[in-house]
């Protein structure tokens, strides 16, 4: 038995709320980490497309060093998808790895450019899909003009850059 009083890691803080509490036995615990072998990442990362963040959350290791081992190991990165405020953009899914399209928010983004063409501005279009009940990404959430304002551009952006969308994988010609 250790006295708090004779010394330890713990002294200070336990002593101070526990002044006659004693250390019976103290046990370490350290989870092993799975060795990130070349067989492993490429069965996970490509096989099973998962992220290097579901990766790392598995093996108990940081995404960098995820990311350290495919780059050594020679495994092509996942191009890098563009997210807004940390969720996948309007319009799209992650499933598998993969964009999918989502039709009910395809015909949205249909919609809101066909407000914009007949000269409708962000607020009013906003106003619009407010007043239709029309759903946004979280279904709770309230249409703002500047929401309307990046869907937009980023449908435009996509055309000019020349990325098509079929039925389920946006692929870049």
């Amino acid at each position: 038995m250790m006295d708090f009083k004779s010394g330890g890691a713990f002294r200070p803080l336990v002593a101070q709320f526990f002044p006659n509490a004693q250390v019976i036995d103290t046990i370490n615990i350290a989870l092993p980490k799975p060795p990130l072998k070349e067989i492993f990442l490429k069965d996970k990362y490509l096989q099973d497309g998962l992220s290097s963040k579901e990766i790392s959350a598995m093996t108990f290791s940081s995404r960098t060093t995820i990311t350290r081992h495919l780059k050594k190991h020679k495994i092509s990165l996942h191009t890098k998808t563009r997210r807004v405020n940390g969720s996948h953009v309007y319009g799209f899914r992650k499933f598998q790895g993969k964009s999918i399209e989502m039709k009910k928010e395809q015909d949205i983004i249909k919609i809101i450019r066909a407000y914009k063409e007949q000269g409708y501005s962000y607020q009013r279009i906003a106003d619009l899909l407010n007043e239709k009940k029309i759903q946004t990404k979280r279904a709770a959430g309230i249409w703002y003009p500047k929401v309307v304002r990046q869907i937009l551009l980023r449908v435009s952006s996509m055309e000019e850059s020349n990325l098509q969308c079929t039925a389920t994988v946006c692929v870049k010609n």
